[in-house]
């Protein structure tokens, strides 16, 4: 078989292949006479079906095997005289398959990247520092105090905190628009489930009583043809609740599974300490992991990328659509909100193992335990957890990975000029975390 393998452009690639005719017809002569002692065609005993008869009956099937035996070929034929790792799948692009004619087959696919890792030395990377206050300790208590509230209805004006329960109509330039009424609405005041405007409407409303308020929506608000504008909204209350909050006393304490107020807060500064120290963690390590693919450019496989879309779509809960979807349109949804992301997620693998692969680095069992330990520490039976990464495969070659990933970017940092930033435990724990970018 002839093969031909050609670079285009950045790391796409395409082998050409042509068997001859000769080489075709045996292989479907082959094919036939293998499919005749396995099929069942009325009249004819198991296993004696004429193999021109099944030839001409299973012709396509035939033609699919012998075009996944070129292309494994042709892969094979290319590789050995062509240094490559492709990347992803393969796409068959022409095939021209007759009979007594050569086959013809073109295929496309992408390669990994030649990646030389550069370190960080002398790049300015900014790390974190940040600890929990008193302050933030008794913030987290009072809003879990206000989870366990008692509510109870009341005949005076609405405060913030209050749950009101009203009917509203809202109306621009006198006309009621979409999305503009609603009846029996439970809302929080105060509670930002609302437009600011609309949230400080709600102040002073009592039961029963009738008022018009003027809403503005935002420049950027998600109905377009509602930005910027202002309406008038009816509001009429028509319930008020108030809430009563629970002392914080070994009773309340024993809602949280501890025996006494004392313990309650002890618990709760820990579990504080340590997701701040998680989240700050991650957010250092995406600070050193963001300065480190700066500093190392060369291209992506597309074929990766598009496979991490996939991947970031469904964590993110969007399966297949619904029956009927253009999917090509689909896909190029999906690129255009994952793709950057997806882009820089393979962008970090790529280089981590390339980074791991020239140091010859490998796990230090001792951080790895220590790493352990704080992972099982947040559970309730820490040594069931433990056992869990010991001896489940996929588990402990995760954590492996984990500690590997923090042993890289550990010498990085070393290499880095460092500066260190103070931010607030509650900006710290405001932002959403995304691990490898």
């Amino acid at each position: 078989m002839q093969v031909s393998f050609e670079k285009l452009d950045g790391l796409k690639r395409q082998i050409k292949a042509v068997m001859p005719t000769d080489q075709v017809e045996a292989l479907r002569s082959a094919e036939a006479q293998k499919l005749s002692k396995q099929v069942r065609l009325q009249g004819f005993r198991p296993g004696k079906a004429p193999v021109k008869l099944v030839r001409k009956m299973y012709i396509d099937d035939i033609n699919g095997r012998i075009l996944n035996t070129a292309f494994d070929d042709a892969f094979k034929q290319a590789s050995a005289e062509n240094e490559f790792r492709i990347a992803g799948q393969a796409m068959i692009d022409d095939v021209k398959m007759e009979d007594n004619q050569p086959l013809e087959m073109t295929a496309s696919f992408d390669v990994y990247p030649d990646v030389e890792p550069k370190d960080i030395a002398g790049v300015e990377v900014e790390q974190v520092n940040s600890s929990v206050s008193d302050e933030n300790l008794e913030e987290m208590i009072a809003r879990l105090q206000k989870q366990h509230a008692e509510y109870s209805a009341t005949d005076e004006p609405a405060q913030t905190d209050d749950r009101i329960t009203i009917d509203f109509e809202g109306k621009i330039d006198g006309e009621v628009f979409e999305g503009g009424t609603g009846e029996d609405m439970t809302i929080e005041v105060g509670g930002g489930q609302m437009l600011p405007d609309f949230d400080n409407g709600l102040l002073g409303l009592s039961p029963g009583e009738e008022k018009v308020i003027d809403v503005t929506f935002p420049d950027e608000y998600q109905a377009e043809n509602l930005q910027g504008k202002t309406a008038q909204f009816t509001l009429k209350c028509k319930g008020l609740e108030r809430p009563t909050l629970p002392e914080i006393n070994d009773e309340f304490a024993e809602k949280f599974g501890v025996d006494s107020a004392d313990k309650f807060k002890t618990d709760l500064l820990d579990n504080m300490n340590r997701e701040l120290s998680d989240r700050v963690r991650s957010e250092n390590k995406q600070a050193v992991l963001d300065k480190w693919l700066e500093s190392n450019e060369f291209d992506v496989p597309e074929a990766l990328v598009q496979q991490e879309v996939e991947v970031l779509a469904k964590d993110m809960g969007i399966g297949e659509p619904p029956k009927g979807t253009d999917m090509q349109k689909h896909h190029e949804t999906l690129s255009t909100i994952f793709a950057d992301r997806a882009k820089k997620r393979v962008g970090l693998g790529l280089l981590m193992g390339a980074y791991i692969t020239k140091s010859e680095m490998t796990v230090e069992d001792e951080r790895l335990e220590k790493r352990l330990e704080e992972l099982s520490a947040s559970y309730q039976d820490p040594e069931e957890v433990k056992q869990h990464y010991t001896n489940d495969s996929q588990a402990n070659a995760s954590l492996r990975a984990l500690v590997l990933e923090e042993q890289v970017v550990d010498t990085l940092l070393g290499q880095a000029k460092v500066k260190t930033v103070d931010k607030p435990f509650t900006e710290i724990m405001q932002q959403q975390q995304n691990p490898l970018g």
